[in-house]
């Protein structure tokens, strides 16, 4: 019954267009090319906008893609050019479909003063971008006229930085000074942990948080406190491992091991010491799990927190850790992995220089095309801080963008600043916020995001235009950096926090 009202009402319509058509007084002149001449005349679209080349400017400058917006006669470039571009003297090309003068309108600018230039494809009127730019058409016939405001967008500060500002950072206690500290996730949340004068949790859910004391049958090694999917697992000062599920109340499990490397869904993965040899061990432990010695040159203490994800090449997940001491008492800079039922080298180029207690998390780069200031992102693993065998902490930072298998140090705008201190055993956790276009309140001295124009907002491909409800908040991954220990052997009471400037923009709507 639909379909047949459907074509019904479109037989309707036909049949009233060609009425209307047929009794019409006034003949429509068509043109050669089968236009009509007189929209063809009073067409004010502009078809086309592009910058003309000046590779002491920017290569590949004519191949920057712009929007031409009809409906809310605005052109703009959705993709930035890169931070210090020059816009001050740039030349353009404009297409129309016809028009009978096309100008260039330039005000409040402040290397020349404001002018209307009459454009034509041979122009060679440099136009300030920096300024006020609007381009009026006006018609073959005319009588029409349309402004057209232009936007060369640049990007304010470096937008591929993981940039940690100064006030970027909070106490990790306000409970007296740090002697021991580890935060992990868990359950979607973050259990920190401290040791002052006593033992104290807090756990972080969004900007809640909440703190109690905590109490444990035996004093525990708190950098080997570990998460799985559902419990949280510590080792003593003497190995005795014990459980938890809220991260307040904890029981004995009755293993005894050297080192945890982390979760495996709802089991942990480690090593323990018999009969003078380093043993790969699970807890619980699978039915098909066997245990193994561990190789010479795999660590067996001082990992990074191991990372758990999927990956096209295995039907189970795969975990990966860097750095780490060895059973010789050597440092490691390789990356090692677990796929379920063995440990393997992951690295074939391993960081170059050996750490124990490196900071690894995943997160994001992105590399932009020189050909046509396209933007691509990649999923980036980066490893930073560690102390070196020669007991100095390192400030440097690694990535890697194939899952640990390379490694190379980040390029400048990735490095720490200098206010930052080298740590290690510090955790790296990402964790979303929310970002408004004001300051988020709370203990964090949040700067705010960098806000796109008003008129990055891309209309429907010339359509009707349409009320669209404003972005007012978007989430934005940020890295937290808990604790850590200092060049003095000192607990950092700090939590720092970073993010990548692009991901603070506000999304394009």
């Amino acid at each position: 019954m639909t379909r047949k009202l459907t074509a019904y009402a479109l037989m309707a319509i036909m049949f009233v267009a060609s009425f209307t058509a047929c009794n019409s007084s006034d003949p429509i002149e068509i043109d050669d090319n089968g236009y009509n001449i007189e929209v063809l005349y009073s067409n004010t679209a502009i078809t086309s906008f592009s910058l003309k080349p000046n590779t002491k400017v920017l290569a590949n400058l004519d191949s920057v893609y712009f929007t031409i917006d009809l409906v809310g006669a605005r052109i703009f470039n959705a993709q930035p050019l890169p931070y210090g571009t020059k816009i001050t003297k740039l030349l353009a090309d404009i297409g129309t479909n016809g028009s009978s003068k096309i100008e260039v309108k330039v005000t409040d600018s402040k290397v020349m003063k404001d002018t209307t230039l009459v454009y034509n494809t041979s122009s060679i009127d440099s136009i300030d971008f920096s300024a006020n730019v609007s381009i009026i058409v006006t018609s073959l016939n005319e009588l029409q006229k349309r402004t057209y405001d232009v936007k060369v967008n640049v990007y304010d500060v470096k937008p591929d930085s993981l940039y940690w500002g100064k006030t970027e950072w909070a106490k990790l206690t306000d409970n007296g000074t740090p002697k021991a500290q580890k935060a992990v996730e868990y359950l979607d949340k973050v259990y920190s942990f401290v040791k002052t004068t006593d033992y104290s949790l807090t756990v972080i859910d969004g900007d809640m948080e909440t703190t109690e004391a905590v109490t444990f049958p035996a004093e525990p090694n708190l950098r080997t406190l570990t998460a799985s999917s559902n419990a949280l697992y510590v080792l003593s000062t003497t190995g005795d491992m014990y459980k938890s599920t809220d991260g307040k109340s904890w029981s004995a499990t009755g293993m005894k091991w050297n080192h945890i490397y982390g979760g495996y869904g709802d089991k942990i993965i480690g090593n323990k010491y018999e009969n003078g040899k380093y043993i790969h061990t699970m807890y619980p432990a699978l039915a098909d799990f066997t245990e193994s010695e561990v190789a010479t040159d795999c660590p067996v203490s001082g990992t990074s927190d191991m990372l758990l994800f999927d990956n096209k090449w295995s039907t189970n997940p795969q975990t990966l850790m860097v750095g780490g001491c060895k059973a010789d008492g050597s440092l490691t800079g390789e990356a090692w992995g677990f796929d379920g039922s063995k440990w393997s080298r992951i690295s074939e180029k391993s960081i170059p220089t050996p750490c124990e207690g490196m900071s690894l998390f995943p997160y994001f780069t992105f590399k932009t095309s020189t050909s046509n200031w396209h933007v691509s992102e990649y999923t980036t693993l980066f490893a930073l801080g560690g102390r070196k065998a020669d007991g100095v902490n390192s400030p440097t930072v690694y990535i890697s963008l194939d899952q640990g298998i390379t490694w190379k140090v980040a390029d400048e705008l990735a490095k720490l600043p200098m206010y930052i201190p080298s740590m290690a055993y510090s955790q790296a956790i990402v964790r979303k916020s929310m970002l408004t276009a004001r300051s988020a309140s709370g203990k964090w001295q949040e700067t705010a995001p960098i806000a796109l124009p008003a008129w990055w907002m891309i209309a429907d491909n010339g359509a009707s235009s349409r009320a669209i409800a404003p972005i007012k908040e978007w989430e934005c991954p940020y890295v937290y950096l808990y604790g850590g220990i200092d060049r003095y052997g000192n607990v950092c009471n700090t939590v720092w926090r970073g993010v990548i400037n692009r991901l603070t923009f506000k999304p394009l709507q």
